[in-house]
């Protein structure tokens, strides 16, 4: 299973003119892999849509979004680790996350990301986030689509 990070879904909903555009769409109209998302990347779609969508509007991207792309939505472990509660293995896993140099938001979805070992790769335009801070591998949509030989006609 691959996790597809909130870039590749902001660029769909928001950004038609960027120039990936195009591989980004071949790379979401791609439905031969199993995907992902983090409830987390959920949230981050939704707050960077927020400003450009009514409430009614964002509601239903809150709860159609897994559908529309077909992914299946990721949450953190609750069971406990060594007597830890869910909370305190949550900010401690995210606080060390954050000690090679990622952001909060980055951090928190490579915790949820590494928590399910299904997980092999994570799909981001910013892949370079997580490049060796992870035993993931981390490719562009690009590079993905490159690895599996699709024909890129752009």
């Amino acid at each position: 299973m691959i996790l597809i990070d909130s870039d590749i879904f902001v660029i769909d909903l928001r950004y038609q003119r960027d120039p990936n555009y195009p591989i980004n769409q071949t790379f979401l109209n791609d439905r031969s892999f199993p995907r992902s998302t983090t409830i987390f990347n959920l949230l981050e779609v939704c707050g960077i849509m927020s400003f450009n969508l009514s409430q009614a509007n964002l509601f239903t991207l809150y709860a159609q979004l897994a559908g529309r792309y077909d992914l299946t939505l990721l949450y953190p472990p609750t069971e406990q680790k060594s007597g830890q509660d869910f909370l305190t293995d949550l900010i401690n896993s995210t606080f060390l996350n954050i000690t090679n140099k990622m952001s909060f938001q980055d951090a928190l979805i490579l915790y949820v990301t590494e928590s399910h070992p299904d997980v092999e790769k994570i799909i981001s335009w910013n892949a370079r986030h997580y490049r060796g801070k992870t035993h993931l591998n981390a490719q562009t949509p690009l590079d993905y689509l490159r690895e599996t030989g699709y024909s890129l006609n752009l």
